[in-house]
């Protein structure tokens, strides 16, 4: 709530001196280059102190809110299988998708690039898939934060 005052404060400031088109007297005085126009001084100045606030801050809460969400997602698997978290295995008895999801998640492996290969299709797609829904759910978050909408819960 803070932040959105601070918004606010900045652009009634900002909305309240664009009449203005007055330049720095002290600064034309000294004969060197044309100055800047104080509207376009303060401006900046005050674009460069939002920057400093927000721009940081909205990318810090879109890693936090993706980290969140990569947590919730593995406290959601922490308990189930391939079978119970995608559901649709190419086989009938899931047994290889099921055996590559728990290995990847005894591993704490969440990069599905790095999923050993040599063990079966099934198996690798059972290995990915755990790094897939981790990978989905932190990017989901983030990219939510960074559209200005809430993360998914």
């Amino acid at each position: 709530m803070m932040r959105i005052v601070s918004t606010l404060t900045v652009v009634v400031a900002v909305a309240s001196l664009a009449a203005c088109d007055q330049t720095n007297p002290k600064a034309s005085e000294t004969g060197g280059a044309k100055p800047k126009p104080t509207l376009v001084q303060y401006t900046d100045a005050l674009a460069k102190k939002a920057n400093a606030l927000f721009g940081d801050t909205i990318e810090s809460r879109a890693g936090k809110a993706g980290d969140q969400a990569a947590n919730r997602a593995r406290n959601a698997m922490s308990s189930s299988n391939y079978e119970q978290t995608v559901g649709d295995c190419a086989d009938d008895d899931c047994a290889g998708h099921n055996a590559g999801f728990a290995w990847a998640k005894a591993k704490k492996l969440e990069d599905s690039e790095t999923c050993p290969s040599d063990r079966g299709d099934a198996f690798e797609d059972g290995c990915r898939a755990y790094g897939e829904t981790i990978q989905g759910s932190r990017d989901d978050a983030r990219g939510a934060v960074l559209n200005g909408k809430d993360p998914p819960t």
